[in-house]
């Protein structure tokens, strides 16, 4: 028996809009069983209270596995497109279309879900150690070894009001509220992910009572913070001979937001899905050269920052339907980021 990953982008007409997905699902093109994760960009605020999060996981619940991983994210500043990005895995049979040697290896896509973490686990070395294991086994999922993964995205859960409620008052907890606790989190799942990978040892990794301090960051590793009832969703993305079709994945740092050098190596001319996780730069700088998007009162530095980043991927890669979320904690250099790409290959 063989899989083959199946892609598809689908565009919104707002975050409620399914009707893409829908329409594939009705006409067999997909089976709603195969779904192993779905990615929504919304043109909401992509803050705090941005409503259209709900909206879309409230959709989309209707067409998608409960088991699936959904990452919704707001923000469709400049000329980034509202759109939703469908992985499933299907069954083609027989090996016989498999890769061979010498040939290149086809999109192999695997997930796996933890068992619920504690409050007082969330942003300490319980947490990255659970992330280290739950990337390991979706890693194993997909039937790939640590050279052939690409792409790793983690949706980690964040102090919730219920969890944090469960949780002795005396306990010593990296925050008592979803949006304080995101930075320690995403930090210790990327952490513990990239120990999985072989890219950092334990040791590296410092243990506060605020979170984790590391000497070094993930390369291939996305977080995204959500209200998960305490567990960690992984998608884990690589290149397999075990697997068939003709997508790829590839993935590269970028050293800052006009890196295009970082861009074009993953850069292809049949692109099907692009995702980006990074940070505006703390100082606001960009080559030495001063911005204003980190003093900006009137609009938020990361709306700035998607705005800019949707005219850089825009001209570099062609596409206006590019993933692209904040909270790279230890996920890439500071004002720097991960760019994955999907495609279609041409050989």
């Amino acid at each position: 028996m063989t899989r083959r990953t199946f892609v598809k982008v689908y565009a919104m007409a707002d975050p409620e809009d399914c009707s893409g997905l829908a329409r594939d699902l009705e006409h067999g093109v997909l089976n709603t069983r195969d779904i192993r994760a779905v990615f929504v960009k919304t043109e909401g605020n992509g803050l705090d209270n941005d409503w259209s999060r709900p909206l879309a996981l409230r959709a989309l619940a209707a067409y998608v596995p409960a088991s699936s991983m959904c990452v919704v994210s707001g923000g469709c500043e400049g000329m980034l497109s509202p759109h939703m990005t469908v992985f499933a895995v299907v069954d083609d049979g027989d090996a016989s279309g498999a890769c061979g040697d010498g040939e290149p290896h086809a999109l192999a896509l695997g997930t796996a879900v933890s068992e619920p973490l504690e409050a007082t686990q969330l942003g300490h070395e319980a947490h990255a150690r659970r992330a280290c294991e739950i990337v390991e086994r979706a890693r194993q999922n997909a039937g790939l070894d640590e050279t052939q993964v690409a792409y790793v995205h983690l949706v980690s859960p964040w102090m919730s009001a219920r969890l944090a409620a469960a949780a002795p008052a005396s306990a010593t907890l990296v925050a008592r509220s979803a949006h304080a606790s995101k930075p320690a989190i995403r930090a210790a799942a990327a952490l513990g992910a990239g120990v999985a990978l072989n890219e950092l040892a334990w040791s590296a990794i410092r243990w506060t009572d605020a979170g984790p301090q590391a000497s070094g960051h993930t390369r291939r590793v996305a977080v995204t913070a959500g209200d998960t009832d305490g567990r960690i969703h992984a998608l884990v993305l690589g290149n397999s001979p075990q697997w068939r079709g003709a997508l790829r994945v590839a993935s590269a740092q970028m050293a800052d937001m006009l890196d295009l050098e970082a861009i074009a190596s993953v850069r292809r001319d049949r692109l099907i899905a692009a995702f980006f996780k990074g940070d505006p730069p703390a100082d606001g700088r960009v080559r030495g050269a001063r911005t204003t998007m980190s003093q900006d009162s009137d609009i938020h530095a990361f709306r700035h920052f998607r705005a800019a980043l949707s005219g850089v991927f825009g001209a570099a890669l062609g596409t206006s339907t590019v993933f692209i979320g904040g909270g790279a904690e230890s996920q890439c250099v500071a004002g720097g980021g991960l760019l994955a790409t999907v495609f279609e290959s041409t050989r």
